[in-house]
């Protein structure tokens, strides 16, 4: 067997490792961009969650101002006919 010949073979035997260590890699590196995507989204969410609850605090506050200025305003027109 030639030099050439033995240098094919022994290219040929370590193939499927390579393969191999690429297909791994490529998993490891697509788990991790899934990873990043799911930390990215549970981030998302909390900020919009943390929005939403200022909005529900201002809106509450909103109605007590309103209620205030309904109970002081309409004290002011009782009493004066």
């Amino acid at each position: 067997m030639s030099a050439t010949q033995k240098s094919a073979c022994a290219e040929a035997e370590e193939a499927p490792e390579r393969v191999q260590a690429h297909g791994v890699e490529s998993v490891e590196r697509a788990q991790s961009a899934e990873r990043a995507l799911e930390a990215r989204e549970k981030a998302l969410r909390k900020h919009i969650e943390e929005g939403y609850s200022k909005i529900r605090d201002v809106d509450r506050e909103l109605a007590l101002l309103r209620r205030d200025m309904d109970l002081t305003s309409g004290s002011r027109y009782t009493s004066h006919p």
